[in-house]
């Protein structure tokens, strides 16, 4: 599905709390169903499917868990999140209830802030958890992020030495964000949908498609060249852009743009995914529309010199000024499966790793967190593998004062390594070559239009 809050199941006997939360969640955006009975909730679940399920605490004790227990028998994959509303009459029964499978706990009279908090919680737990268990992904079918990996990598063809490499090619849809406001999800699902089976239809019967995360479709070609998948990539957007979305009633215009990395034997498939991914992001701040192979783009070193040096236009810069802002902080202890559907929903290609009192131990990075795996020795004990386990913990980090030039010199040796901007040893920000290549195109576009202006005028 595309990015949207969960469908929330209430049970309650309390109308007046069903009424209350309802309001609440549906003013935030929260779709909700409401059931004041145990039967009518199972009800209300096999019709609707709801992500989240809030409990009263106030319910029979026998009913509530066995509530708890169907519910859990519906979906034994754990990709369902529970919640249960605790007063203080009903504390004697929250060891039960915790047995009985409920994920979370919340205080009566509920907090609203809280509660929003714990239901984004539960939105990026139920995400992570689907990740690691669903083969295929619910709204299109294709294989989702982990099972095309791992199927990737179980392919010996794909892994035979040879002078022709493989391909990787993904597809993005250009402002599905757009679509998904003015006519709802729905229309964006459709659209993701439509894609995915024109992907498939012209990926040919050898290749694997799989679903990443939001607007995202990966295309495995083992016997493609570069150059070949770029006109296979060109034929679909061709098509993509020829054509309309039946939708409602309305027909929606789309378009779509493609990046494509070469896949040789000795490569890690997660990091020539990361590269296609690299080439699709800069096929968009390209205008979108566009197929780019990873590596296209390289010519902007000159133009990242000219504006970094003494007098010019990024002089006063400073390593504050042009960090991403750190959206996740991973701990030691956490599943590198969690951690890496995390990086995954949020964007990022790597994320600091920090210990209870927030100082920086290292960096995560996203390829290596999807491609470890544990020992079969590991597997059969029930251990998992941790981000303490891939951590990269010699990382190159800047203060937040750092001039811009210096970090020009530092991605200019180093293109595909990130750094954290911090201060003292905690982490503020990150920082990549790509962040900065993209900065700097609007004001080298503006600088190319100035220099053609003035020579038109001279």
């Amino acid at each position: 599905m595309t990015a949207r809050n969960p469908r929330v199941l209430i049970v309650s006997r309390d109308r007046g709390l069903l009424r209350q939360l309802s309001q609440f969640l549906e003013l935030f955006g929260y779709p909700s169903v409401q059931a004041a009975a145990t039967e009518e909730a199972m009800r209300a679940w096999q019709a609707h499917e709801p992500d989240t399920v809030i409990i009263d605490g106030e319910l029979p004790t026998r009913a509530m868990l066995e509530l708890c227990q169907r519910l859990r028998g519906e979906r034994p994959d754990g990709d369902l999140y529970l919640m249960c509303c605790i007063g203080e009459d009903d504390a004697d029964n929250l060891v039960q209830v915790a047995e009985a499978g409920v994920d979370d706990f919340l205080a009566k009279p509920v907090v609203h802030g809280e509660l929003l908090s714990r239901l984004r919680a539960a939105s990026r737990y139920t995400a992570a958890r689907h990740h690691q268990t669903a083969p295929r992904d619910r709204l299109t079918g294709l294989l989702t992020t982990d099972a095309l990996l791992r199927q990737w990598r179980n392919r010996k063809a794909l892994h035979q030495s040879a002078a022709t490499p493989s391909s990787c090619v993904v597809a993005g849809v250009d402002s599905l964000e757009r679509i998904n406001r003015l006519w709802g999800y729905a229309a964006g699902d459709a659209v993701l949908v439509w894609l995915a089976e024109l992907c498939v239809r012209h990926a040919g019967p050898d290749a694997l498609v799989g679903r990443l995360d939001g607007d995202q479709l990966a295309i495995v070609l083992p016997t493609s060249a570069p150059d070949d998948a770029r006109h296979r990539a060109e034929s679909m957007r061709e098509e993509i852009a020829r054509h309309s979305v039946d939708w409602a009633d309305q027909a929606l215009d789309v378009t779509a743009s493609f990046g494509i990395a070469a896949h040789h034997a000795e490569d890690e498939a997660a990091r020539t995914l990361a590269a296609a991914r690299r080439a699709l992001v800069a096929a968009k701040q390209s205008g979108r529309n566009l197929t780019l192979i990873d590596g296209e783009t390289e010519d902007s070193d000159s133009s990242l010199r000219e504006l970094a040096g003494p007098g010019s236009l990024f002089a006063g810069t400073r390593a504050r000024d042009v960090m991403l802002p750190c959206s996740l902080l991973l701990r030691p202890n956490d599943s590198t499966h969690h951690a890496a559907a995390l990086l995954r929903r949020c964007g990022l290609s790597a994320a600091p790793v920090v210990d209870r009192s927030g100082q920086l131990l290292g960096l995560a990075d996203a390829a290596k967190l999807t491609s470890e795996r544990p020992s079969a020795h590991a597997a059969d004990n029930g251990k998992t593998t941790e981000v303490a386990d891939v951590l990269q913990r010699e990382v190159t980090c800047f203060e937040l004062d750092t001039p811009f030039a210096k970090l020009f010199d530092f991605f200019v040796a180093d293109t595909a390594a990130d750094a954290v901007v911090v201060d003292g040893r905690r982490p503020l920000g990150l920082l990549s070559r790509e962040g900065l290549t993209a900065l700097i195109e609007p004001a080298t576009d503006h600088a190319e239009s100035a220099r053609g202006t003035a020579a038109t005028g001279a």
